[in-house]
């Protein structure tokens, strides 16, 4: 668990992998098409056996490579169905060897495998998209959105932000608390991303600097893991899929957080779901974007204890959302920018990290509370933000 802990604030990225286990990018492809079907199964390798191959960053993935008997039970698997392997992982959280195969019939492939003994499941590889867009009205008032709920420390929180990466140079950034793993690989997305520097910068932010803006959690520490990629450079929009998030939140998962960020959205997906369990079981709190579009039973994350969603108040509908839910004012959130710029955002995106800035605190105040007293605190807030929605509703009326 030491080993976990140990995180080399604002070094190199090559630097920290001796905090945590960290599966390479190097190989993931740069896409996988809709004849990609992705396969879950157990480790098959004996306990002792894992133990002895135990070691600390790429050299532990080295070693994971190359064990035969991994790479023995895929390939076994995989020709057994003339299927041709294009991609292999590791979910340490959740005991389990990941692959990708290609076929020309997926669902006739997903359908025999969730039937093979030898299979956990297999899953069509699913598409998440981020949440937030730059503000279209340019004379929209502009404001800092944490103002609301207040400039909170956070101090001894970890902060996971599963996203794009950020430029984590800009000035109003605490360099000495900000790392990132790129779990995507150079072949995918910008050096500089848009989404993940606007969401870090909504919860870090230094405060009272002078410049900029005040982030919700600005003395937590925090971990930006990289399993999504920014598609052009003209738009902030963003998108995952399940290999790569799932690499992602494993490697989160090791960093042990206290508060995960997802501000994305997209399908129910077993994989994502099975890992994110791992995270709650640990007693990470899970913050996610609203998803409007997708009923609760097609929604990633899946609501259970310890997974919040966050929704912009006036962002996108009127409508009041579901349960486990915490409304907020995210609508014209001046946030950061790459390249020591600023911009406003909107959107269910931008609320996360507002939300999940507020539960830091709460856990900052309170290290002892359980996951219903945290939830407790957060329908106080979600109760005003009720409340402040109804009045807005009112006024328009």
């Amino acid at each position: 668990m030491n080993a976990l802990r140990c995180f080399a604030s604002g070094v190199a990225v090559l630097l920290l992998t001796a905090c945590v286990q960290l599966p390479t990018a190097d190989s993931l492809p740069e896409s996988f098409d809709h004849r990609s079907v992705l396969v879950v199964i157990d480790d098959p390798r004996p306990q002792r056996r894992r133990n002895a191959l135990l070691g600390s960053g790429y050299q532990s993935r080295r070693n994971y490579d190359v064990d035969p008997l991994l790479m023995k039970t895929a390939r076994s698997i995989a020709e057994g169905y003339d299927a041709i392997i294009e991609y292999q992982w590791p979910i340490e959280s959740i005991d389990a060897h990941c692959f990708v195969v290609l076929t020309d019939e997926p669902s006739k492939l997903i359908a025999r495998l969730n039937a093979d003994d030898r299979v956990r499941y297999a899953q069509s590889i699913n598409e998440f998209k981020s949440r937030g867009n730059l503000a279209l009205d340019s004379g929209a008032a502009y404001k800092n959105s944490t103002g609301e709920i207040g400039a909170f420390a956070g101090r001894g929180q970890r902060i996971a932000i599963v996203d794009t990466f950020a430029d984590i140079d800009h000035p109003d950034l605490p360099h000495d608390r900000v790392a990132q793993w790129d779990l995507v690989g150079p072949g995918r997305g910008l050096p500089k991303e848009q989404h993940g520097t606007a969401v870090l910068g909504l919860l870090a932010a230094k405060p009272m600097n002078g410049i900029g803006i005040d982030g919700a959690a600005p003395q937590a520490s925090f971990g930006m893991f990289r399993g999504c990629w920014q598609l052009s450079g003209a738009s902030p929009e963003a998108t995952c899929d399940s290999v790569s998030l799932s690499l992602a939140l494993q490697t989160a998962h090791e960093w042990n957080p206290d508060v995960v960020n997802l501000s994305l959205t997209g399908p129910r997906d077993r994989l994502l779901e099975d890992i994110l369990s791992a995270m709650l079981a640990q007693g990470s709190f899970v913050v996610a974007a609203f998803d409007e579009n997708r009923d609760k039973n097609d929604r990633f994350p899946l609501s259970r204890p310890g997974v919040v969603y966050a929704y912009g108040i006036g962002t996108e509908s009127a409508s009041m959302p579901d349960g486990g839910t915490v409304a907020i004012g995210a609508r014209d959130a001046l946030t950061l920018q790459p390249d020591a710029g600023y911009d406003v955002m909107s959107g269910h995106s931008m609320a996360a990290p507002i939300v999940s800035g507020r539960i830091a605190q709460f856990r900052e105040s309170m290290p002892n509370a359980g996951i219903e007293a945290l939830h407790d605190k957060l329908r106080e807030l979600e109760s005003l933000a009720s409340q402040s929605m109804y009045e807005a509703s009112e006024r328009g009326n």
